[in-house]
């Protein structure tokens, strides 16, 4: 007759269920530590890296939600779906944000934005994107140097354009670049380490201020302090332009992180919904991050965005439809209503605690 030892079969029982619980935390902390340094809002440099996961890192809870329960463990998979949760509320300013309502029938502007890549030089993939797309308004990003020849083809049927003064060296020189189909005028060049270039559109909404801008890449890959630099110069460029504006790019942060957050309260601005994701181009886009935004202020509506055709960039193209926003006496009110110019910060983004 077999010798049973039921105190050591619980004891295994009880070691492999530990061990498993070890398992389910050790993947679903780091995403749970996403979705809390988020909603905190603090802003401190090495914590906001990773307050721009908060869309991959939801992709990742849910579809582990759903092996976990796949395999019938019920309670671990309850535990990554309530982290799913947290991220949820995490990334809704970014997929659902804030704004004014459009205005009914009135004419609509269709943007397209791309940070192209300064390596890009698919002229003919960019052309294709552009030309599926139908834009009125387009503002690239890093627009390598082209021949006259090549940039013409590219820019085609857009004859009034404005560029920002080259930034780089070699060959990794680049610009920021507004065409437009509709008269364009330029308004300034920030010559500084970023590419920004302003211009006034005559569009059938109106006059309209397009800024085109790229922000340099977050800590650590350079200190801290330079995206906020770069935000304080941006903010005050705005600051002496006339309303409506419209200002796109690559922010290389999503409308929900420090410098988006900032850029939105110092300059009355709300975003396009940011989803899907515009980079890495390698991954789905559902697993994206939405670094490359369109911002407008609170005279002009979103009325759609989405991601555009690839055009051999390691970044998605951006393309938004804008048109008037319903008259301020006319939006209904409600706790979130605020007065901008008494709430406006003198400065855009909190100063990172290092």
């Amino acid at each position: 007759m077999d010798n049973l030892d039921p105190t050591g079969s619980k004891r295994r029982f009880s070691l492999s269920v530990f061990l498993g619980w070890v398992f389910v935390l050790g993947l679903l902390i780091p995403a749970a530590g996403v979705g809390v340094i988020s909603l905190s809002g603090l802003p401190h440099a090495k914590l906001d890296i990773w307050a721009q996961f908060t869309a991959p890192a939801l992709v990742y809870s849910l579809c582990l939600g759903l092996v976990l329960l796949l395999f019938r463990r019920r309670r671990p998979a309850a535990l990554a779906f309530l982290v799913s949760l947290v991220l949820l509320f995490a990334v809704m300013p970014q997929w659902s944000p804030r704004g004014p309502r459009p205005q009914k029938d009135a004419p609509v502007v269709r943007l397209y934005s791309a940070n192209v890549h300064v390596d890009n030089r698919d002229v003919t993939a960019m052309r294709a994107s552009i030309e599926a797309a139908r834009p009125d308004i387009i503002v690239l990003i890093e627009l390598g140097i082209l021949t006259p020849e090549a940039r013409e083809h590219l820019l085609r049927d857009y004859p009034h354009r404005s560029s920002s003064d080259p930034a780089g060296h070699g060959d990794t020189v680049a610009q920021a670049v507004i065409a437009s189909r509709w008269p364009l005028s330029p308004v300034r060049s920030l010559s500084n380490w970023n590419q920004t270039v302003v211009g006034r559109v005559e569009t059938p909404v109106g006059p309209v201020n397009v800024v085109a801008t790229h922000f340099t890449r977050p800590w650590p890959y350079v200190p801290s302090i330079a995206q906020i630099r770069q935000a304080e110069t941006l903010t005050e460029t705005l600051h002496e332009l006339d309303s409506p504006v419209i200002v796109a790019g690559d922010f290389n942060s999503t409308s929900a992180a420090r410098i988006g957050r900032g850029l939105r309260a110092a300059n009355d601005l709300h975003p396009a919904p940011a989803y899907p994701g515009t980079w890495p181009t390698f991954l789905p886009s559902v697993f994206g991050i939405t670094i490359d935004q369109v911002y407008a202020s609170e005279d002009l509506a979103f009325v759609s965005r989405r991601i555009g055709v690839p055009m051999g960039s390691d970044h998605r193209p951006v393309v938004t439809e804008i048109t008037r926003a319903m008259p301020a006496s006319r939006r209904p009110t409600g706790p979130h209503d605020r007065s901008a110019e008494s709430q406006r910060p003198s400065t855009p983004v909190q100063k990172p605690s290092e």
